[in-house]
């Protein structure tokens, strides 16, 4: 992302904890930081109260992080996510279950099942599984889907 908007090499990178990252912000030892994450992160709502955040547009970098890797997408974050003055747009990746092409058909198909089955219990610890959704789940470029995963697909007629 540094590389798309120029400035790779202009600025120093440090690779942080969430924790340290939002305490570095805090003490005025670093500018900004980036995070991927579920909506809204705990530890940064609390930051945002305490010091006040401000969310930047990254909707200018698109294009050129799409020419970078067709994985990346936009997204809006609604400005009462993190009490921002309206709704920005951020760019976003797809989370993958990644598993090995020798996994059998069955237990691919088995895990697919308990990870859309497990939603509700994974949202009552994180608001974010909310978002995982079958429907888009059967795109999985730029990875192949596995059989037993489509099996699981075809199976709920997505």
């Amino acid at each position: 992302m540094l590389g798309v908007a120029g400035l790779k090499g202009a600025v120093a990178v440090d690779q942080l904890s969430l924790d340290d990252s939002l305490a570095a912000l805090a003490d005025r030892k670093i500018d900004a930081m980036f995070w991927s994450g579920g909506l809204p992160t705990p530890l940064i709502t609390e930051y945002n109260r305490k010091i006040g955040l401000r969310l930047l547009d990254m909707s200018s970098l698109m294009p050129g992080m799409q020419r970078f890797s067709p994985v990346y997408g936009t997204a809006t974050i609604p400005g009462s996510t993190y009490d921002q003055g309206g709704p920005v747009t951020t760019l976003v990746v797809p989370n993958f279950l990644v598993v090995p092409t020798s996994m059998s058909a069955d237990v691919a198909e088995a895990l697919t099942k308990g990870l859309y089955d497990a939603r509700p219990a994974l949202a009552a610890v994180n608001r974010a599984a909310l978002s995982i959704d079958v429907h888009p789940g059967i795109e999985t470029g730029p990875l192949p889907l596995h059989p037993g995963a489509l099996a699981y697909y075809r199976a709920e007629k997505v």
